[in-house]
């Protein structure tokens, strides 16, 4: 009985919003060329695999890693299908040269299931919560961000 608990609780997180957040940095001699990588090849090339929504990039004022990569996918489980895996395990000559060129990169693959607001904005704040919050904490910070006048959207 306890397995079937497991995997039905598991089959609801996979159903989820899913979303890969990649903060990287990039030595400054091939940072023109990792942004045209984005732009020309890679941002393409993973918004067209199926169940992916929507990608965006965002570059740090301060911080130690200047770069933040945000990929949604309609459900979680999407990053286990057979099209992420063969375009993860594919990657082009462009790609695996830029790979080797990215420094201090770090990769999280999460559900999210909240999120609000009316739209999205040209800049960002990211904050990194324990996994486990008190449900009177995470309730008063969802509340927070519901009521905050200039958010235009958040995603936890």
């Amino acid at each position: 009985m306890g397995n079937t608990t497991c995997e039905a609780s598991q089959m609801q997180i996979n159903s989820l919003p899913g979303e890969l957040v990649i903060w990287t940095n990039v030595e400054r001699e091939h940072e023109a060329d990792m942004n045209r990588w984005y732009e020309a090849e890679h941002l393409r090339e993973r918004i067209l695999i199926p169940g992916f929504l929507w990608a965006r990039r965002y570059r740090s004022r301060e911080g130690p890693r200047r770069y933040l990569a945000l990929y949604r996918t309609d459900a979680l489980d999407v990053f286990s299908s057979p099209a992420y895996r063969l375009a993860f395990n594919n990657q082009t000559e462009w790609s695996q040269k830029v790979f080797t060129r990215l420094r201090d990169t770090l990769r999280r693959v999460c559900t999210v299931p909240h999120a609000g607001g009316v739209g999205t904005g040209q800049s960002g704040v990211l904050v990194e919560l324990p996994l486990e919050l008190p449900r009177d904490v995470k309730g008063q910070l969802l509340a927070d961000l519901r009521m905050l006048p200039d958010v235009a959207g958040f995603h936890w």
